[in-house]
């Protein structure tokens, strides 16, 4: 492996979402590949750092934050965003009133960097596969957001979610050293060990 020495922590992503959207499974599901969202609700801001092999064999290190979504913590998300270069804001397709807890959300942030790269993830499709989210899909083009869906039970989407951002977040800021790159030097299975003498 040629690892590049950091002049900055590891790329910052962020969920934040309603209580119960699937924001702690979506994570689990990644990290450890364990199936599900029976999970308990998340009371205080948690990280994750982890490492992501994207398409061209280069493998970047992130951290991922895990949120509140109760109401009585929505004043948080502003802490919780504070240096973030990824949002992924998740929504449940199954709830009700979507479109306004979005709004919601959005108001909180107003202090993010412009630079910031903001996916939604429209979670739980395994639950109804007909579910028409075209007012989701419509909330994130008119909030420049990248959109997707997901789901943490089956494992849909979810690796794909977090290489996009990944690769979003790099293409981003090329410039500058937000990433500790590592290119994996893969051998070729059919080149044959020939003794040098």
């Amino acid at each position: 492996m040629i690892g590049n020495s950091r002049t900055q922590p590891e790329p910052k992503v962020v969920l934040v979402g309603d209580s119960g959207v699937g924001k702690t499974a979506i994570i689990q599901n990644f990290i450890t590949g364990i199936l599900g969202e029976q999970t308990e609700p998340t009371v205080i801001a948690t990280s994750f750092k982890t490492e992501i092999e994207l398409e061209d064999g280069v493998k970047e290190e992130i951290s991922i934050w895990d949120t509140a979504g109760q109401e009585r913590f929505q004043s948080l998300i502003p802490l919780y965003l504070r240096n973030a270069r990824g949002l992924i804001l998740v929504a449940d397709i199954t709830a009700k009133n979507n479109i306004q807890t979005l709004d919601t959300i959005y108001m909180s942030l107003n202090d993010l960097d412009p630079t910031c790269i903001c996916i939604l993830a429209a979670n739980k499709i395994d639950l109804d596969l007909k579910k028409d989210i075209s007012d989701l899909e419509k909330w994130a083009t008119d909030h420049h957001f990248s959109f997707t869906t997901v789901s943490a039970k089956t494992g849909s989407g979810i690796r794909e979610l977090f290489i996009k951002i990944t690769k979003l977040m790099r293409e981003a800021t090329p410039e500058q050293h937000y990433f500790n790159s590592k290119t994996t030097l893969r051998e070729d299975p059919n080149k044959k060990n020939i003794p040098c003498c």
